[in-house]
C-alpha cells in the first residue's frame, strides 16, 4: 500500500542547518588547533626564558668572581651563546656606580642579532668590593 506524499514524510534536517552545523565545527575546530599551536609557542618561550636565566646567573657570577680577584678590574665581554638552537650575543660590563670606590655595577645585555624586532634582555647586578685597608 502506498501512503501519500505528505504524511510519509521523516523527520530530516534540512541543507542549511547541516552546513550551519559545519561551519559552526569547523570554527571551533579551528581555534582549538590555534590555541594549541599559541600554547606550544608560549611552552618554547617560557623554556627558552630558563635557559636565559641561567645564562645570566652563570655569567654574573663569572663578573663577580673577577671582582673579588681584583676589584679594579673593568669587566668588558662579549661573545656568542647558543641557548635551544638558537644564536644570541651576549655583552657582559661592568662601570662604578655614584662614583664610590668600592661600588659596581654590572650589566649582562642578551640580544638576537638576527630577530624581526630587536628584543634584549638585561640584568644589572650591584656589587660592593671589599674596602681597601
Amino acid at each position: 500500500m502506498m501512503l501519500p506524499i505528505g504524511r510519509g514524510r521523516k523527520a530530516a534536517f534540512t541543507l542549511i542547518e547541516i552546513l550551519l552545523t559545519v561551519i559552526i565545527l569547523s570554527t571551533g575546530t579551528l581555534f582549538i588547533f590555534r590555541s594549541f599551536f599559541t600554547s606550544l609557542g608560549a611552552l618554547e618561550r617560557s623554556s627558552q626564558e630558563i635557559q636565559f636565566g641561567f645564562f645570566r646567573e652563570e655569567k654574573i657570577w663569572q663578573g663577580k668572581d673577577l671582582f673579588r680577584r681584583d676589584p679594579a678590574f673593568r669587566l668588558q665581554e662579549r661573545g656568542l651563546a647558543d641557548i635551544r638552537g638558537k644564536e644570541f650575543e651576549w655583552r657582559l660590563s661592568s662601570h662604578p656606580l655614584l662614583g664610590r670606590p668600592n661600588l659596581y655595577g654590572i650589566e649582562l645585555v642578551i640580544y638576537e642579532p638576527e630577530s624581526r624586532r630587536r628584543v634584549s634582555r638585561s640584568l644589572r647586578y650591584i656589587f660592593i668590593s671589599p674596602e681597601e685597608d
